[in-house]
């Protein structure tokens, strides 16, 4: 099998480990700029983290807690660049637990590939971080289009596999998932972090995981289906 894994919230706990503190730190920044809060500052970062629980991304997130505020509007667009530019260095950043167990496990069998929307160089320094092996992936797809679509259908026609034989595991029903089940690969949705993006269209993934052995029990489905479909050849 030939199986495709986003980044963010799927292989490193980038919610937990980075968007909220960011976000915390963005909002410091905001109200040393002038933002006017109506609340304390600790009632106003908890309304700020509900709105990360159903908002696909932090500038989304923001987007939704802003107008709340007589002037938020006004930073909107700083808030934005402080978010996704200010640097990340001193914050640590771990594996969802269980994925470098799995990564290990699955690719002693199947071909393994990475996609992630980001910046090259960032997304790359979150693998090293989390302690994520880049060996283990045949290819990695780094990418600042949300079109995934494409580079699931090139990765499958360069290694050689079939929609059919692929199976990809992502966070973001609309990035990851949709694109998939167009192409009809299988699709895992991971549901590791607390934050639940909204679906977007009638279309469902095969499973929905909240750990990695439920992963690996759904992988070994189709190995199992394999050794029983070579049985029946021989």
């Amino acid at each position: 099998m030939l199986i495709i894994f986003d980044l963010d919230d799927t292989l490193v706990d980038t919610y937990r480990c980075l968007t909220i503190p960011k976000l915390k730190e963005t909002l410091i920044h905001m109200v040393q700029g002038g933002l006017r809060l109506d609340c304390s500052f600790e009632q106003a970062f908890n309304d700020l983290v509900v709105c990360t629980r159903s908002a696909p991304s932090g500038r989304e997130a923001l987007i939704s807690f802003l107008p709340d505020f007589k002037n938020g509007a006004d930073f909107l667009e700083s808030s934005t660049n402080y978010l996704y530019e200010s640097s990340d260095e001193g914050l640590n950043l771990e594996a969802v637990p269980g994925a470098i167990e799995a990564l290990e496990q699955l690719k002693e069998n199947h071909t393994l590939c990475l996609v992630s929307v980001g910046f090259e160089g960032r997304q790359r320094r979150k693998l090293e971080k989390a302690g994520i092996d880049s060996g283990i992936f045949a290819k990695i797809e780094i990418t600042q289009a949300h079109r995934k679509g494409d580079i699931y259908r090139g990765l499958i026609e360069e290694l050689g596999f079939s929609p059919k034989e692929t199976i990809v595991c992502g966070d973001k029903f609309d990035v990851d998932i949709e694109p998939a089940v167009r192409l009809g690969c299988f699709a895992a949705h991971a549901e590791f972090s607390p934050r639940r993006c909204i679906k977007r269209s009638g279309l469902e993934a095969d499973i929905s995981v909240t750990t990695f052995n439920q992963l690996l029990d759904f992988v070994e489905t189709f190995d199992s289906d394999e050794k029983k479909a070579d049985s029946s050849y021989q």
